[in-house]
């Protein structure tokens, strides 16, 4: 019985040292984003998205590290909304933007003038 006592104790304070650590962690990742600003969280490098957000957004892989950080950043969140989608929904989706990219440069600029108006009226 006394063996097992000790090996108790010290698995405990291991669990309680862990427990520490990885609140000071914690805290100490949350001051540095609060100094930083939320520009922290982008990167320009393509190979820091996931494996599921570079899948999606493979078309702009070569010319990721020219966008705006805050444009990845919008492009990066949109690609993992996508990623979590039903495959149905994500194929609807791509039959979308295909059909989107087949129109012409006025057909585009028509619908885009009129999805402004339409979510102007909402």
């Amino acid at each position: 019985m006394k063996i097992n006592q000790p090996r108790s104790l010290i698995a405990q304070l291991v669990k309680q040292a862990v427990h520490t650590l990885q609140k000071t962690l914690s805290v100490a990742a949350l001051i540095c984003l609060l100094f930083t600003g939320s520009n922290a969280l982008a990167s320009d490098r393509f190979s820091d998205l996931s494996p599921e957000q570079q899948k999606v957004l493979a078309p702009l892989k070569h010319k990721w590290h020219k966008l705006p950080a805050k444009k990845q950043q919008q492009l990066a969140r949109k690609a993992a909304r996508f990623a979590k989608l039903p495959p149905a929904k994500q194929q609807a989706l791509r039959k979308s933007q295909q059909e989107y990219k087949e129109l012409s440069a006025e057909e585009r600029e028509e619908l885009r003038r009129r999805w402004q108006k339409d979510k102007s009226h909402r």
